[in-house]
Parts: C-alpha cells; sequence; structure tokens
C-alpha cells in the first residue's frame, strides 16, 4: 500500500472467515472492530483492537460461539457488547446478550436481553450507562430501557402499538438524552425525543417523508435523512432542523443510481458531515460527503467488488476517517483508512456525478404514549475472554479480473418465458452497457442483468458492451421467441358466489393435461378453497406447470366482514359511533351516500352500509331508534322540617342524573349545608341545630347520566318551621 496516512487492511486468523459488524473509534483514538469468525461452520465472537497506523494490538474471543453485533463505549473508557450465541442443533443464533467488558476486554456481567426473533437492539452509551431500544418477542411492543454501570434497570419505558413495530436509529444528545425514529408498520413514521431519566420530551414526524435521526450538531441541530414519498425518484433526502423542530434546510441528493442504505454518519470540525452508503443496485460501498448547507460535496464508491451493508464509520481525532466494509460474495471484510476527502492512494474508487435539489419537509409535532414498565433482565455469568495472537492485519487491495463481454443466452425462447443472462466475473471493468431488442427495458447500464422478458414473436439481438478504460469490448447473440400458448386460468381468485366452480384449463394447443390429484382432464369441478396445481403440455413450448388458489368469500369469512351491530335504542344526548372498519374493505358507500368507514349517528332510520371485500360487495343494515334521555332535574320551593314526615327534607329530585356537589347558603352568604354525590339531603340543621325560618339559596352540580356531561343548577328554597 502506498503512503502512509490511508490504508486499506484485512483481518485474518488462520485461515478463518472473518464477518466483521462494528466498527468504532476509542478514547485512545485506536480502532475496535467486532463480530464473528467462522471455522467449521461454528461461528466465534472476538473484538479486536487497531492502532490508527493499521497494526494489531489486541484480539479478545470468548469461550462460546455466536456472534458479536454491536459494540460502544462508555464514558469511563469501558465497552459494552450486543452479542448472539448460536445454537447449533438449531443451526441459528439464540437469545441476544448485553456484556460490559473493561477498556481492554476483559468482561464484567452479562445479561440475556431477548430472544433471537426480531431484529437486534440498538444500543447508545450515555455517561456508565446503556441505552437499549429494541423490540419485544412479538415485535408489536418497543421498549427503552436503561441499565446502570452494574446491568440493572434504572428505568425502563414501553411503546405499546397493535402493529407490527421497529424502533432504529437511537442517537445520543448533548443533553444526556436521546433521539431515535419509531416506525409502526401500517402506521406513521415518527422521531422521539427522551431526556435522560426517560421523559418524553416531543415526538414530531414529517408527512410527506419518511425520515430517521442520524446525528447532532454540536449546536444542537438534528440531521435526519430518508426519503421523500412524494419524489419521483429514489434521490435521499436530508433535513437539518433545530431543536424546537424549525427545519433549516432539507435537501435532496440525486446520483445515477439510488444510494441505498445510509450508515454511521460523523460531524468533521468544518461541520460538514460523512456518511457511509451501499449502492443498493451494484452493492458498492462508499462515503458521501455533505456540506453545511445540505448539499454534496461528493460521493465515491471503493472497490469494484460487491458489498454487504454492514458499513460503519469512525473518527480519530486528528479526523482520519475509518471505514468497514462486509463483503457481500466472499469472507473478506476490508477495514479502510482514508481522510475527510475520501482519498485512498492505489486502491480504486469511482467518482459519482449527483445532483442536488429542495426537498420541501416539514417537522410537525405528533402524539405517542411512552408507558412506564418494569423490565429486569436475568444475570449471566461473566464468559471468559481468551488473548488470542494468531490474528493479523494484511495489505489489502482488489484485483480485477481481465473483463469480458462473454454471455451466455438461449438460442429458442418461448413468447412469455424469462431468462437471465449469465455472465463471468468482470469487476475490473469500468463501464457496462446492454442493448436488448424486443424487451423492456431496451437497455442498461449496470453489470448484471435481471429476467428479461419476451411478450412477442420474432428475431432478436441481446449485445454487451463493456469498458475496460482501453476499448470498448462487444458481444452479441441472437434468440428466437415463438408464440407461447395463452392458457386462460383464473390466478388467485375469490369467488363471491358459493361453490360448485368449475375450473376449465382446456387450450386448443394443448396435447395433455395433469392435475394434483392425478386426473388427465381438462376440466375439474371444484367444492371447496384450496390451491390446485396442473400441467398443460404444449406442443410447441413443452410442459408448463400451472396453480391458482380458489377461495370462496363465504368459506374464509366465518363471521361477516362488515357488521354494524344490532337494531337498537339511542339517546339523542348520546351519538353512536357505527364501524364499518375491515382490513380487506374498500370503497364503503352508505345509503346516504357517504363514504367513509366510521360515521357517528343520532338521528333515527336504517342505515345500509357497503363495501368491497376482496372483490365482492358486502353489506348490514342496522336499524336505529332515538329517544330523549335528559336528565329531569326539580327542587321543592319550600319544605318544613317539622319532624311530621311531610316535607322534611330538602333534596333535588327526578331522574336521569348523579348528584355530585349540593351548597345551601343563608341570606348572608354563609354555607349552612354541604353534600356530595355520597349524600345531599339537608334536614334544615346547621351546625347540629334547626336552622331557621327564612329564605336560602342552593347551588349543585350533577352529572347526566345518558351523556356524561355536568349540569348546573341554582334556585331559593323556603325553610317553614
Amino acid at each position: 500500500m502506498g503512503g502512509q496516512e490511508n490504508w486499506i487492511k484485512v483481518l485474518g486468523s488462520e485461515g478463518k472467515q472473518h464477518h466483521l459488524n462494528t466498527l468504532i473509534a476509542n478514547k485512545n483514538n485506536n480502532i475496535l472492530v467486532a463480530g464473528s469468525r467462522w471455522s467449521n461452520d461454528d461461528p466465534q465472537p472476538f473484538i479486536t483492537c487497531i492502532n490508527p497506523q493499521g497494526q494489531h494490538l489486541w484480539t479478545k474471543v470468548p469461550d462460546i460461539k455466536g456472534h458479536i453485533w454491536e459494540v460502544t463505549e462508555l464514558d469511563n473508557g469501558g465497552l459494552a457488547a450486543l452479542y448472539s450465541i448460536y445454537d447449533n442443533l438449531a443451526n441459528s443464533y439464540s437469545d441476544y446478550h448485553l456484556m460490559r467488558l473493561s477498556s481492554d476486554g476483559t468482561p464484567q456481567w452479562s445479561i440475556r436481553i431477548m430472544e433471537y426473533t426480531v431484529a437486534p437492539p440498538d444500543i447508545i452509551a450515555i455517561d456508565d450507562d446503556v441505552i437499549l431500544l429494541h423490540a419485544s418477542t412479538n415485535a408489536f411492543d418497543q421498549y427503552l430501557v436503561r441499565l446502570d454501570s452494574s446491568g440493572q434497570t434504572v428505568w425502563s419505558k414501553c411503546i405499546k402499538n397493535d402493529l407490527a413495530s421497529r424502533g432504529s436509529n437511537l442517537v445520543r444528545t448533548a443533553d444526556g438524552g436521546m433521539v431515535f425514529r419509531y416506525f409502526a408498520l401500517g402506521g406513521e413514521n415518527v422521531i422521539i425525543k427522551v431526556n435522560g431519566g426517560g421523559v418524553l420530551q416531543w415526538v414530531r414526524n414529517a408527512s410527506s417523508a419518511s425520515l430517521a435521526p442520524y446525528l447532532e450538531y454540536d449546536d444542537g441541530d438534528l440531521l435526519y435523512a430518508g426519503f421523500s414519498m412524494d419524489s419521483q425518484t429514489d434521490a435521499t433526502c436530508f433535513v437539518r432542523s433545530k431543536p424546537d423542530g424549525t427545519v433549516v434546510w432539507s435537501q435532496m441528493i440525486d446520483a445515477p443510481y439510488d444510494l441505498g442504505y445510509l450508515d454511521s454518519p460523523i460531524l468533521l470540525e468544518d461541520g460538514s458531515v460523512l456518511v457511509s452508503i451501499e449502492n443498493t443496485e451494484n452493492f458498492k460501498g462508499g462515503l458521501l460527503k455533505i456540506d453545511v448547507l445540505g448539499n454534496a460535496d461528493w460521493i465515491k464508491m471503493f472497490f469494484d467488488f460487491s458489498t454487504r451493508h454492514f458499513n460503519h464509520l469512525a473518527k480519530t481525532d486528528d479526523q482520519s476517517i475509518f471505514l468497514l466494509q462486509n463483503q457481500l460474495f466472499t469472507p473478506v471484510s476490508p477495514i479502510i483508512r482514508t481522510n475527510a476527502f475520501g482519498e485512498l492512494e492505489e486502491c480504486r474508487f469511482e467518482s459519482l456525478c449527483y445532483s442536488t435539489q429542495e426537498c420541501p419537509i416539514t417537522l410537525e409535532d405528533a402524539v405517542i404514549e411512552l408507558v412506564d414498565t418494569i423490565i429486569t433482565f436475568p444475570f449471566f455469568a461473566p464468559i471468559p475472554f481468551v488473548e488470542d495472537n494468531t490474528a493479523t492485519l494484511v495489505d489489502f487491495c482488489p484485483e480485477c479480473p481481465f473483463p469480458s463481454s462473454f454471455f451466455e443466452a438461449p438460442d429458442t425462447l418461448c413468447a412469455g418465458d424469462c431468462f437471465q443472462p449469465e455472465i463471468p466475473c468482470n469487476a475490473g471493468a469500468s463501464g457496462y452497457a446492454w442493448f436488448m431488442e424486443g424487451t423492456t427495458p431496451d437497455s442498461s447500464f449496470f453489470p448484471v442483468l435481471g429476467d428479461l422478458c419476451y411478450e412477442s414473436t420474432g428475431t432478436y439481438t441481446i449485445s454487451r458492451i463493456i469498458n475496460t478504460n482501453t476499448c470498448p469490448d462487444t458481444f452479441s447473440r441472437t434468440i428466437v421467441v415463438i408464440d407461447a400458448p395463452n392458457y386462460e386460468v383464473p390466478k388467485d381468485t375469490t369467488l363471491c358466489a358459493p361453490p360448485p366452480f368449475v375450473l376449465d384449463i382446456s387450450h386448443p394447443r394443448a396435447v395433455s393435461y395433469r392435475w394434483e390429484n392425478g386426473s388427465t382432464s381438462n376440466g375439474r369441478e371444484i367444492l371447496s378453497g384450496g390451491n390446485y396445481r396442473f400441467s398443460i403440455t404444449d406442443r410447441f413450448c413443452g410442459e408448463q406447470a400451472i396453480g391458482t388458489e380458489v377461495s370462496f368469500f363465504d368459506e374464509i369469512h366465518a363471521e361477516p366482514p362488515l357488521y354494524l351491530g344490532e337494531d337498537t335504542t339511542i339517546c339523542l344526548q348520546s351519538p353512536l359511533t357505527l364501524n364499518a372498519l375491515h382490513l380487506e374493505a374498500a370503497q364503503w358507500l352508505w345509503q346516504d351516500g357517504a363514504t367513509e368507514p366510521v360515521r357517528s349517528v343520532q338521528t333515527a332510520g336504517t342505515y345500509i352500509v357497503s363495501a368491497q371485500v376482496q372483490d365482492c360487495l358486502v353489506s348490514d343494515t342496522i336499524n336505529i331508534a332515538v329517544e330523549d334521555c335528559a336528565a329531569k332535574i326539580y327542587f321543592p320551593t319550600a319544605f318544613s322540617p317539622n319532624g311530621d314526615g311531610i316535607n322534611d327534607y330538602f333534596f333535588p329530585q327526578g331522574d336521569g342524573f348523579e348528584p355530585i356537589i349540593m351548597r345551601v347558603f343563608d341570606r348572608w352568604g354563609g354555607m349552612v349545608f354541604e353534600g356530595n354525590r355520597n349524600h345531599s339531603i339537608w334536614d334544615g340543621q346547621m351546625n347540629g341545630q334547626p336552622a331557621t325560618s327564612g329564605l336560602y339559596t342552593y347551588v349543585a352540580q350533577f352529572r347526566e347520566l345518558a351523556s356524561g356531561r355536568t349540569v348546573a343548577r341554582q334556585g331559593h328554597v323556603l325553610l317553614l318551621r
């Protein structure tokens, strides 16, 4: 490798395949990488420490089989590692665990977090504590937990949801709090800010974009990234906002292809941001630099071989940039040192053209509930780590094979069929072009083509051109496409009418038929729903296997999809909500022309709703009567508490109400009686003595039973003795 500043190295250990999953720079400006290395199909977790010059310092290996997903550094220099244990019997990972280690990789304690059934948790360090953001086992509830230095729960919060949900992009903020994205499938994507004590501070979303937080600027501004739902392209939107949600700028960066995964952004001294990116179309990984105004300074894609999206960035105090790339088709995981300009001596990289334009986005306040919950994690004995002196770091730069434009393709194809051209490895080419007749698209500039499908008969040419920075190399093939039979068989249909149903598969060009039950007829009576498979042999295009899923509406809906309830009588004061929602329903229509699925009614009548459910029209009817349920409250104008059993007490009379409070005052304003919902009857006594005859004033409040609202009454009563 040329140059002393920048380098690319690969971690090795006696032939083991290394799969690196995380990279961080610690307080000593050394680089920590972790993951697993494989030997005889057994994964062994490890943590390796490298100095900025690319020299191996130490590797620690626990006495378990598994994989380390993430490592974060605590403020005291210690480490927290998220790992899974490998189950040989199940041939998969089992549970997620969190381990606390000292700065040199010595384990201190370990706790089990959750089953290996959903995505791994996000972890960050705040002071010497660890924050976990993880889903429940059923992936419906999301938990946010703070653990202290001994692994005990400081606080735990839950975001409950009836939809599958996922929290991600957990970012530490300078005030000791955190911000993260919460996404519910079928629901909205929101950004949540929580302080270090677990108190919800704000919730925001952008109705026109799907955004996630990425980092906090030095002045407290936040950087978000995602995509605009109003955009017609796969361009990436970056948004900088003030802590109060005011958008400072929002920019859309459009490259020749989708930038794909964004990960591990870092803030540079000049206020610009570096983001690790992956192109999801040709699997190249690289860097994107964004200036203080949201414009792209440059985009550089490293190497000519495929990468996975485990791209992690780290920065040391001298502004050196370290990038981890996990390869998709090889066990090689290069560790790269570069600078703020993305320079790599002697190794290839590709600079992309791009454009930047405004991405109109507004952040709005949203509402979500963060609920206190109790979560504790079982402790496990710390797993001993041993020093591994076999690990090595070697210089690496990919050698590109000499490219060729040759490809394999069939000479004859049946109309309606598809194929994918087979090509040799061409990682060394610097440009690619495909030109295809008779199919869509008719050209491509990516190394590998997807399926090419031909719908029309004819003779067509496919040409492939590659550029090796010397001269173009061209290869062509001719394909003859013959007519394919058109089998008019219903595909995956739901029948509104009840069985039986005759499934007819006859075709004039067919020479034979074969059903999965052995029948060779060209038709079959269907008596119940299910998957029916058959094959038809065509005299030109051979045998074609076909399957169709037949469902009868009444079979898959044991209960009516729309149910408004039984006929009922409601109070005039309490409207009734009619709910015609159903997961598969669409295009609702009520008898009065309304189209919303849920409506509130308080008028007597017959209500009929219809909707499309799996292309079938269904309906329901309810008859509603209305009566006036208003509370009837009255007070006597006089009473005589003389013990004769007639009008001895003063109290509210009527029906449809519940007393809340009642007070009686004399003519000088002094309160002589106070009642509540349990006792609101005045017996004419004041302080245990008979009150004098005269006129008194009463003030009372009641809850109307029909509507639940509070009503008030006041007036005068004459006490007679």
